[in-house]
């Protein structure tokens, strides 16, 4: 009986591919498969999928889009639990048996779990209790590294969102997603204590100033998407605004072009969701 599939969605990377199925290697036990869920125009990944490993490996085929890519591993995952893992990230050793734990604590619905680095850093935003999730606090507790969703749950990863959509909303469909399970009434759950092992981000003073535009282009087309409150909006808009003013004080002209493009990108996101201003949605 196969508990967990483990999808792996991936696009121009193969060494980071093998790294992580090297780590379920050691990391293996029973009751799981993988599959990855191969959206590259080449056959890069032919020697990584095609090497024997001690768990049932599938490789999948998809045009790009990390949305339609979950999709398809999901819907071909044979496991009870879809576990939607970054193509970047590693796996310590114990973290299947403490995914299966949490997932058969939940039962049912959505479970994320946490990631920090070799050097035990975490991203700052995420919180650091465990606890449920509700519309409010998911902005605090979703990461698209680590994610796990029952095969009750009958909703899908939207393909206009995330990186390869096609479209320039290019982050944020976790957050979606989870969203759409909450409005749904799905059950979600955050175990931080479940972690992958993930490099964490460039600072604001190295992103790119058009990376950070797309991000928020995601944000802000989610946020009016799902209705969130006016003040959330509006809340998503200040905040880089504020980080420009005082990247500008201190004379660091990356860091304000970053968060320059992020508020003009979420601005732009919410214009392109159709409901930049309008009242309502989730309390």
């Amino acid at each position: 009986m196969t508990f967990m599939s483990f999808v792996v969605a991936t696009y121009g990377r193969r060494s980071e591919v093998e790294r992580l199925l090297a780590s379920l290697e050691v990391a293996y036990g029973r009751g799981y498969e993988v599959i990855v869920v191969d959206q590259n125009p080449d056959e890069r990944l032919v020697g990584p999928c095609t090497r024997r490993w001690r768990f049932p490996l599938q490789r999948l085929r998809c045009a790009p889009g990390v949305g339609r890519a979950r999709n398809v591993g999901r819907e071909a995952a044979v496991g009870d639990w879809s576990v939607f893992l970054d193509d970047d990230c590693r796996v310590p050793e114990d973290y299947p048996v403490a995914m299966r734990h949490a997932l058969e604590q939940s039962v049912t619905g959505v479970v994320l779990g946490g990631w920090h680095d070799e050097r035990g850093r975490r991203l700052a935003r995420l919180d650091r209790e465990p606890g449920s999730v509700d519309a409010a606090n998911q902005w605090r507790r979703v990461s698209e590294a680590n994610m796990a969703v029952h095969h009750s749950v009958g909703i899908g990863f939207d393909v206009r969102l995330g990186p390869g959509s096609g479209t320039p909303f290019t982050a944020h469909e976790g957050n979606d997603f989870v969203l759409a399970a909450l409005a749904a009434g799905y059950p979600v759950l955050y175990r931080p204590d479940v972690c992958v092992l993930h490099d964490l981000p460039p600072d604001g003073g190295s992103v790119s100033a058009r990376r950070t535009y797309s991000y928020g282009m995601g944000l802000g087309y989610v946020l009016t998407k799902h209705e969130t409150p006016l003040r959330e909006r509006l809340s998503a808009l200040v905040r880089p605004l504020c980080g420009a003013m005082c990247a500008t004080t201190r004379g660091e002209t990356g860091r304000m072009l970053a968060y320059t493009a992020s508020f003009r990108g979420r601005l732009r996101g919410m214009w392109a969701g159709g409901r930049l201003f309008r009242c309502g949605g989730h309390r």
